[in-house]
């Protein structure tokens, strides 16, 4: 059992901060705000850090509606001897920066791809959400959450899972009952409520106009820059149709290609599927049925696009062929 009473004494007396992925979502900011309540009586003033933009608007919304405090790194000047929380995110991994300070501990529920070495660590890759994780730390050490943060953490739940439909856990049900009774609902529908801004039906247009299609298997590029959040989306708008149960969406950007994977089946771990894609090109991990990663300017060539859906097509129908 993960000791957070270890952690906050071993933690004590030094700046602290709770890191979470890249553009985080609402299961990063959820789980985080949470985790910061948790360590405040127990003497630790951490702070929410990121890396990234936050563009999708309802995420926004729940920033401000829940009054989640965080600061991008470099506003922050990270040293050497500042205690770093790595949470809903690895140390290695394509979706977090490796920045200034002590990562001590790590809090996660995706894939290990990377032997961990952190002092205190509780990956557990059987949890849907994170914020099911730092929920159940409330109720391990018998703390009562405050609505603010149950909602954000219900919120989390909620989005990261596709409101209770993939990747949920024995853990994740009890949680989400558990905040439920505990949350404000008509804030989360307020949060909810409005989910796309008008810009955003620009790269939804181009996906549509994309799309490929081999069989159940869904290929979809979006040029200029498209929020890491809406990319994901997208992947799951295109689960929609009835003939694809696989997708694959990348983003075309300055900086390189991001990607993002879905799968509805049991047969196809996207996020193997993803990792074998990019050998050799850039990095990926995530769940089985939810993947992310990124392939750096300086590995993309003209011939991407042919490259990516060559290794994606093999890819899939290995894991297919492997686990039927």
């Amino acid at each position: 059992m993960f000791d957070l009473c270890a952690l906050a004494t071993y933690l004590n007396g030094r700046r602290v901060f709770i890191q979470t992925h890249n553009y985080p979502d609402a299961d990063a900011l959820g789980s985080a705000h949470g985790l910061q309540y948790l360590l405040s009586p127990m003497g630790v003033d951490a702070k929410i850090i990121y890396v990234g933009k936050i563009d999708k608007f309802n995420t926004q919304q729940m920033i401000k509606l829940l009054g989640i405090e965080l600061l991008d790194t470099e506003q922050v000047g990270l040293k050497e001897e500042d205690a770093i929380i790595l949470l809903d995110a690895q140390k290695y991994n394509s979706n977090i920066c490796d920045c200034t300070g002590d990562e001590v501990a790590c809090i996660d529920h995706h894939e290990i791809l990377h032997k961990p070495d952190y002092r205190f660590c509780d990956i557990r890759e059987d949890i849907g959400v994170c914020s099911s994780i730092i929920a159940g730390y409330f109720v391990q050490e018998d703390i009562e959450i405050p609505p603010q943060q149950a909602t954000a953490m219900l919120y989390g739940i909620k989005m990261d899972t596709a409101d209770l439909i993939c990747g949920m856990s024995e853990l994740d049900i009890d949680m989400f009952y558990h905040l439920y009774k505990r949350s404000d609902m008509n804030l989360i529908r307020t949060i909810q409520l409005n989910t796309m801004e008008f810009n955003d039906l620009t790269s939804y247009a181009q996906a549509i106009e994309d799309i490929r299609a081999f069989d159940n298997i869904g290929i979809a590029r979006i040029d200029g820059f498209c929020p890491d959040a809406l990319i994901a989306s997208i992947g799951d708008f295109m689960l929609s149709l009835v003939e694809i149960e696989v997708t694959a969406v990348y983003n075309m950007r300055n900086d390189g290609v991001k990607l993002s994977m879905r799968s509805e089946i049991a047969s196809c771990n996207v996020a193997q599927v993803l990792a074998s894609t990019l050998v050799a090109l850039g990095a990926g991990g995530g769940h089985h049925s939810m993947s992310g990663g990124f392939i750096p300017l300086e590995n993309v060539t003209r011939e991407i696009d042919d490259i990516l859906q060559e290794r994606l097509l093999a890819a899939i129908h290995r894991q297919v062929s492997q686990n039927s």
